[in-house]
C-alpha cells in the first residue's frame, strides 16, 4: 500500500522552484545564522508543501543551504 505522504515523491522540483529557494536561503544567511524553522518555512513556499507531503526533504533543505552557504562565501570572496 502506497503511503499518503508520497503524493508528492515521483515529482522533480522545478528549476523555478530550486532558484527560488537558493536565493530566499542566500539571503536568510546573509541576514545572519539560518534558523530550521526558517529553512523550513523557505522550503514550504518554494515547493508548495511541506515535507510531510513529500514536496521535498530534509536531505534537499540540507543540500540547498550548503550550496546556498558557498554561493554567500564565493560572492563574499569576489567582493560582489
Amino acid at each position: 500500500m502506497a503511503h499518503a505522504n508520497q503524493k508528492h515523491s515521483n515529482q522533480s522540483p522545478s528549476n523555478a522552484q530550486l532558484k527560488s529557494a537558493l536565493s530566499l536561503i542566500t539571503a536568510e544567511i546573509a541576514r545572519g545564522p539560518l534558523r530550521s524553522s526558517s529553512l523550513s518555512k523557505i522550503m514550504r513556499d518554494a515547493f508548495c508543501g511541506s515535507d510531510a507531503s513529500g514536496a521535498w526533504n530534509w536531505r534537499m533543505a540540507y543540500d540547498m543551504m550548503q550550496t546556498a552557504a558557498v554561493q554567500t562565501l564565493f560572492l563574499d570572496a569576489s567582493g560582489s
